[in-house]
């Protein structure tokens, strides 16, 4: 899917070929790094754009999900927060 991608971008050169290397488990994720090349140094950051795009909408349209890592927040204690965080359903203090 990825390399598909990285190959249907007009300005990726043939030669050397696009390649794309399966590099580390993440956390809950998977890493790969893409490697493609183009002619002119001023088509690098367009070029990457363009391919970070369709990769994105590859994945959706293939049922991939991006994972993005579940943080928990607990707060201890903070002098006048009371009343600015309310629980839904709670009147404010008077």
């Amino acid at each position: 899917m990825i390399l598909a991608a990285v190959q249907a971008n007009r300005d990726v050169l043939k030669d050397p070929p696009p390649s794309v290397f399966f590099v580390a488990f993440g956390e809950s994720t998977l890493n790969f790094e893409i490697r493609a090349f183009v002619d002119s140094l001023s088509k690098r950051l367009r070029v990457q754009h363009e391919i970070n795009n369709e990769v994105a909408h590859v994945m959706r349209e293939n049922g991939v999900e991006i994972a993005y890592p579940q943080r928990d927040l607990n707060i201890r204690s903070a002098p006048g927060l009371a009343n600015v965080v309310r629980f839904a359903g709670e009147s404010p203090a008077n």
